[in-house]
């Protein structure tokens, strides 16, 4: 997954994925358009971006979520198996409710381990 328009390094925002030359992550980009800013909001508040760079971030999320992803409580699953397990459209509460109790069967998980290894 070669993108030279987004780079990672440890010694920038602790190496998530940012846009080439600057600390804008992948992840702010995202999130940004996720809640209704426009590209053209993001180019005049972030006037080191260019429309290219915030291309770049999305291709790079679109490559990022096609890949499988471990998940610790059924072993590795693929972005489309966890999308299809979640109740679309959260929102609100629900959307808490779903989170909070996704960490909570994490940490049960976490905590058998630990009592399994001592």
């Amino acid at each position: 997954m070669t993108n030279p328009l987004v780079t990672s390094d440890p010694a920038v925002m602790l190496g998530k994925p940012v846009v080439a030359g600057t600390r804008i992550t992948v992840e702010l980009i995202l999130e940004k358009l996720g809640a209704g800013e426009t590209i053209d909001d993001l180019l005049l508040d972030y006037p080191q971006l260019t429309r290219e760079a915030v291309a770049a971030a999305l291709r790079f999320a679109l490559q990022v979520m096609r890949q499988e992803v471990p998940s610790p409580l059924q072993g590795r699953r693929s972005w489309r198996e966890i999308r299809g397990s979640v109740p679309f459209p959260l929102c609100g509460e629900d959307a808490q409710a779903w989170v909070t109790r996704g960490r909570q069967e994490s940490e049960e998980l976490r905590e058998q381990q630990w009592r399994s290894h001592r």
